[in-house]
């Protein structure tokens, strides 16, 4: 095996992020990096968020965005295109450490071929095996110099795997924040204090969009029809196209409502809304550490949910919940995604204090499980041990 770059020089790192999620948390992630170690030369796959925090993207997460088996299947070709591609990066740049997040179909591929090269691996954001597929933790461990584990019970399952493992916490808890409270918020986007806002979250692929919008523009105006002052917000994520997002607000479903599109919203957005209607991911996680009552909705291809419902161990699904143990915000998926149904359980959260009030307490319980934050230092330190420079000392994230 050829040996990586000598560590006397300046190494480089690359991350592979296949989706939106996994391009915020590669972009901390580099963001550390680079205070810690600013000589360090960062490539990798990711999106807007990563190429902002100074990694040289050779190919955008924008063009990845399908899920679901069967979508996967009929987008076979593409990946493999992906597959020569990353593997002739990786064969010519040879970092010192590829830093793999998330998207575990193909970062376990890439994971096997750097190990073939040589090359250390770790595994950031690593696939949820706890959930589905125990197996691929003994894969991972064949294949991983390091997983970083974002709960306890997920560093157990890798453990007994024979993996290497750092539980560090989960990143969101140095990612999430917001010094604007609700009413700055709304104030700042034009709004009254006094203004009602509901936020509606289609998720960060186009596909997914495609699914879910047109319900969730059915349930805004249900809702609005009960209260007509209602304002709406839907903040657009960078992996989804800004005209091609116009295009599908254009139709009737979205006549009469008052709603708001922001591109590249903050966490000083999403602090304006008063409940959130939010596709299953990341985000809903996210919304509970802001503070903003949640209910989580989503919708696969039908063959997709059946072959799922097979394979996946989870009764709960949503992050909020599976941290908490129990349902802490509303689930809505495939054919219970009804609009008139989750506009009636919205409106229960806009309308009844004790239902929000007991929705935050249970937040704060999600918060305390996740532990204390500092997961991106820890991580960035795991990752420049791994490739054998030391960076800088000084405060983190």
């Amino acid at each position: 095996m050829n040996p990586a770059r000598p560590v006397s020089a300046p190494p480089t790192i690359l991350i592979s992020a296949g989706e939106a999620s996994g391009d915020m948390h590669g972009a901390a992630l580099a963001a550390e990096l680079r205070r810690r170690a600013p000589e360090l030369r960062l490539i990798g796959m990711g999106g807007e968020r990563m190429r902002r925090a100074g990694v040289e993207i050779y190919y955008p997460v924008e063009r990845l965005g399908f899920m679901g088996l069967v979508e996967v299947v009929k987008r076979l070709p593409q990946l493999w295109r992906l597959r020569r591609l990353v593997r002739s990066v990786i064969s010519r740049e040879r970092p010192a450490v590829v830093v793999l997040v998330d998207y575990p179909g193909f970062n376990m591929m890439l994971a096997a071929w750097a190990r073939q090269l040589g090359l250390k691996t770790v595994f950031y954001i690593s696939p949820s095996v706890w959930a589905w597929n125990r197996r691929r933790a003994w894969k991972i461990a064949r294949t991983a110099d390091l997983v970083t584990a974002l709960f306890p019970f997920e560093a157990e399952v890798y453990r007994e795997a024979g993996a290497k493992v750092e539980f560090i916490g989960h990143p969101l808890l140095d990612i999430v924040s917001c010094a604007t409270d609700r009413s700055a918020a709304k104030i700042r986007l034009g709004w009254s204090e006094d203004d009602q806002v509901v936020m509606l979250l289609p998720g960060s692929r186009q596909q997914e969009v495609e699914r879910l919008l047109p319900a969730m523009l059915q349930t805004a105006r249900r809702l609005a029809e009960r209260q007509p002052a209602l304002r709406f917000l839907l903040p657009r994520a960078g992996t989804v196209g800004r005209e091609w997002l116009s295009g599908r607000l254009a139709g009737a479903a979205a006549a009469g409502l008052d709603l708001r599109v922001i591109d590249d919203a903050g966490y000083e957005v999403y602090a304006a809304a008063d409940v959130a209607l939010a596709a299953s991911g990341t985000v809903t996680l996210e919304l509970a550490l802001l503070g903003v009552p949640t209910v989580m909705v989503y919708k696969v291809a039908w063959l997709s949910y059946l072959i799922g419902r097979m394979i996946i161990r989870l009764k709960l699904f949503s992050l909020p919940n599976i941290v908490a143990g129990k349902e802490v915000i509303p689930e809505f998926i495939q054919h219970r995604f009804r609009p008139a149904e989750v506009a009636d359980k919205l409106w229960q959260l806009l309308t009844d204090r004790r239902l929000r009030s007991a929705m935050l307490d249970d937040f704060r319980l999600v918060a305390q499980r996740l532990g204390e934050g500092g997961a991106v230092a820890r991580a960035a330190g795991l990752v420049l041990s791994l490739a054998g420079w030391a960076g800088r000392r000084g405060p983190s994230l």
